[in-house]
């Protein structure tokens, strides 16, 4: 038999404030709300000796579908020094949902630059996702501070119809 129905592809974004983080850590500095950006947060971390880091993370949730493409990670902010942005890479390890996060369990990793400008990274739709899950991170490992006022997920979805 034959079935009539066929693949039809969307474009979806999930954009979230900079304060709506789903994880944070590190071994110095402080994670607080942003005095720059409404709904920001601020990353901080003092000049130390070396291997020090911050994170937030940030976790989305991609609509049911049959099939998913074209996935990218983007974030919106500025500060006095550059932060790494990654995904979470299924092939690196996973950790259930509620328990502390890996930071050697991301990526691909990009810089980000100082400059208030959207910075976007692009994902394996493969690997960067978990079922339904994806999981972002913004990682300062060097003295100073940066504010996250946004971050966004993009991604293309197949529903049969």
């Amino acid at each position: 038999s034959v079935s009539m129905k066929k693949l039809v592809w969307y474009t979806g974004t999930t954009v979230l404030a900079g304060a709506h983080i789903t994880a944070r850590g590190g071994s110095g500095g402080s994670i607080t709300t942003s005095p720059v950006y409404a709904g920001g947060v601020r990353l901080t971390l003092p000049n130390l000796i070396g291997g020090e880091y911050n994170a937030v993370g940030y976790q989305f949730t991609l609509p049911n579908a049959t099939r998913y493409s074209g996935l990218s990670f983007g974030l919106l902010g500025s500060g006095s020094e550059a932060v790494d942005m990654g995904l979470q890479d299924s092939q690196l390890g996973n950790w259930p949902s509620g328990s502390t996060w890996i930071v050697d369990y991301f990526s691909p990793i990009k810089e980000v630059s100082t400059s208030y400008r959207w910075t976007t990274l692009t994902g394996n739709i493969t690997y960067n996702r978990i079922g339904r899950t994806v999981r972002g991170l913004v990682l300062m490992t060097a003295g100073g501070h940066y504010d996250v006022a946004k971050v966004e997920l993009t991604y293309r979805y197949a529903l049969l119809q």
